[in-house]
């Protein structure tokens, strides 16, 4: 009986461990899972990939305006567009600053080493171009001419760098994707995992509950049963401490000592059943007792007390 409540103990224990383990498991992972949307949601809300798309778009806006600033002599109906270098000047300003934000943004990734040398190329080849804007002065046809072939020759590597950039964003958002199903299937199987086991704490608390209820229930038939028999019972019946103070006596004892039970409870034995010569003994068999826990008087016999010139046996 021992054993198998011991057993039963031990799996208690262990099904809780599991389950508060379960539950931490369950806890890391829906913070994991926070995490990983909040990282979801904010490459989205960078909108990378427009970002490297508007690199090609203000390559392209820059070129265009070179070409109508060149073809507006030739043809008129062109009118309002500026024949001098400003709107140039302008777009090439807005492909600078581009350049930067692109570099900016592919230099927190990890990216091939090649996407990473011809961010480099990008960027001395923009520089360039600024410095040989600068270098124009209005009305030099053939030094705009010149400038828009450079513009033109730096177009393959701007698409290549859009190319690449776009490749590697749709390549992170697939890793994302797929990170993000793995871990929501850890999610749930460590959610069924949790579950299962709550059902199994559960149904061994409640079987545990019952048995001890049941066992209760014994202890208290069997704890009736004995304060019967310790109220009606014509012998004396003390109960004491290791000290010898009174816990309980029955109404037999109280009337064979004289004294009401209520004032029996808290008196010391010896006080009340050791005549006075044999107190010493009495006190050395307790100190005997309370030191090795072992019985003085079980199985020596009825022990005689005489009381006032009569004798006792309990």
């Amino acid at each position: 009986m021992l054993r198998r409540d011991t057993s039963r103990r031990y799996t208690a224990l262990f099904l809780l461990l599991i389950l508060v383990l379960s539950c931490v498991a369950m806890v890391y992972s829906a913070q994991a899972f926070r995490d990983r949307i909040d990282a979801v949601r904010a490459s989205d809300s960078d909108n990378a990939g427009w970002l490297i798309s508007q690199l090609d778009v203000d390559h392209k806006s820059l070129a265009l305006s070179i070409d109508r600033t060149l073809l507006f002599p030739t043809y008129p109906e062109l009118a309002g567009t500026s024949t001098d270098l400003s709107v140039v000047r302008l777009r090439l300003d807005i492909f600078y600053s581009r350049v930067n934000t692109v570099i900016a943004a592919l230099s927190r990734e990890t990216i091939s080493d090649d996407l990473r040398n011809r961010l480099v190329e990008l960027d001395e080849s923009r520089d360039a171009l600024a410095a040989e804007l600068d270098s124009l002065t209005e009305g030099d046809t053939a030094g705009l001419v010149r400038f828009a072939g450079s513009v033109q020759r730096a177009a393959p590597l701007v698409r290549d760098i859009t190319t690449m950039a776009l490749l590697h964003y749709v390549t992170q958002s697939d890793m994302v994707r797929e990170a993000e199903r793995s871990l929501l299937k850890r999610f749930w199987i460590q959610s069924l995992v949790l579950l299962f086991l709550m059902i199994a704490s559960a149904v061994l608390a409640v079987k545990l509950w019952r048995e001890l209820e049941d066992r209760t229930v014994k202890m208290q038939r069997a704890l009736d049963t004995v304060s019967k028999v310790f109220e009606v019972s014509l012998s004396a019946v003390v109960i004491s401490d290791m000290y010898g103070q009174i816990l309980m006596a029955n109404p037999a004892a109280a009337s064979i000592f004289g004294v009401p039970a209520d004032e029996l409870k808290g008196e010391f034995i010896e006080e009340v059943m050791i005549p006075s010569d044999q107190r010493d003994s009495h006190r050395r068999m307790m100190a005997g007792h309370r030191r090795d826990g072992r019985p003085r008087s079980r199985g020596a016999g009825t022990a005689h007390l005489v009381l006032g010139g009569g004798v006792l046996e309990p």
